[in-house]
This record gives C-alpha cells, sequence and structure tokens, in this order.
C-alpha cells in the first residue's frame, strides 16, 4: 500500500524524529520479515558484547517486545497500527544505528522510547523497562 497516512505526532526528541519521518516512508512489509530483521539486530549485538560493553538485556527485553507486537500485527489489526508496529522495529533495527546501540550509558534508549511511543499511540500498555 502506497496511500499510508502521514507519520502521527509523537513526542520525541527532534532527531529521532528525523530519523522515525524517514523510515516512515518505507515500503510496508511483512511481520515475517520484520521479525527476522528484529533477529539478526539482536543477534548482532550479542555477537559484539564480549568485546564491548553493551547492555544486553535490555536488547533481549526490548526485541522480545518487538516481537510480541509483531505477533499482534494482523490483517484485522488497524493499517496505521500496524505500520506503527513497522516503525519501532524498523528503528529499533537500524544498521547505521548499531554503534549507538552500543553506548552502554545511552544506547537503547531511544529504540525503548520509540517503542513506548508507538505503544501509547495504538493503546498498549506493555512496557520493557529494565
Amino acid at each position: 500500500m502506497s496511500d499510508s497516512p502521514s507519520l502521527p505526532e509523537l513526542a520525541l526528541a527532534p532527531g529521532i524524529k528525523l530519523a522515525l519521518d524517514r523510515l516512515w516512508q518505507r515500503p510496508w512489509r511483512e511481520p515475517d520479515l520484520l521479525s527476522q530483521k528484529v533477529e539478526r539486530h539482536l543477534k548482532a549485538i550479542r555477537l559484539v558484547s564480549d568485546k564491548r560493553p553493551v547492555d544486553v538485556e535490555m536488547a533481549e527485553s526490548l526485541a522480545a517486545h518487538l516481537q510480541q507486537l509483531l505477533a499482534t500485527s494482523t490483517p484485522d489489526r488497524d493499517w496505521a497500527e500496524r505500520r506503527l508496529i513497522q516503525l519501532a522495529c524498523e528503528y529499533f533495527c537500524r544498521s547505521r544505528d548499531i554503534e549507538h546501540d552500543l553506548e552502554l550509558s545511552t544506547g537503547l534508549r531511544d529504540d525503548q522510547a520509540v517503542y513506548e511511543a508507538v505503544l501509547e499511540l495504538i493503546g498498549e500498555t506493555s512496557s520493557c523497562e529494565s
């Protein structure tokens, strides 16, 4: 579908919003493809965790919560909500974000903030706070 709605307003930092605007333009991806992408990104984080300090537990928790959201991204769910779930997954998996994700003190906090903002917009209450 190419006529996706515009990106809803999210209460996030301007830099994050800019990245989300770019990701929002990406074409729709099926949940199973996004699930594989989330797993690959988590695997990449785990691979470097023995060489660099990284909050693997937070990455695993966030990946698990994203996988749970993807499981609910079925055709009977609202299209805009499905796109927001995709957005949270795409943000978590950004390839140029891996170096940022490895920063122990702040690395995955932006990914978590995007996840939490998406949850709020779609009316979910789960949290992945570590």
